[in-house]
């Protein structure tokens, strides 16, 4: 009988997933799993820009700013924070879009020229 019982466990165990992937509820849990991926494959432990009383309430590039987390010197929530020619990267970094340059150290040798339009020129 034990065996029985134990044996009706695992079954259940293994169609309740099947039960919940085949109810509607699937589609809205991926809906909220696509909205908040960004976040989640970046390492972020919360949404950017959110609530919080203390620092420890933001991820670890933001820092609390009138109860909303805003991000820390030298970093960016979106690309609106970033100079024209760059773009704000996974790790929350503004990074040199390509083909462009600060510098004419981030130039190739064949335009070794950092334009004032940020574009490598010869």
């Amino acid at each position: 009988m034990r065996n029985l019982i134990g044996a009706m466990m695992r079954l259940a165990l293994l169609l309740i997933p099947v039960l919940v992937l085949t109810s509607g509820c699937v589609s809205y849990v991926g809906d909220v799993a696509d909205y908040f991926m960004p976040y989640f494959t970046s390492g972020d432990r919360f949404a950017p820009g959110g609530p919080c009383d203390f620092d420890g309430d933001c991820n670890a590039w933001e820092y609390c700013d009138n109860h909303l987390c805003a991000a820390k010197p030298g970093f960016c929530v979106s690309v609106d924070e970033c100079d024209e020619w760059e773009t704000c990267s996974t790790e929350h970094r503004c990074r040199l879009k390509p083909s462009r340059c600060n510098t004419d150290m981030d130039c190739p040798l064949a335009r070794p020229e950092c334009g004032a339009d940020h574009y490598c020129n010869r």
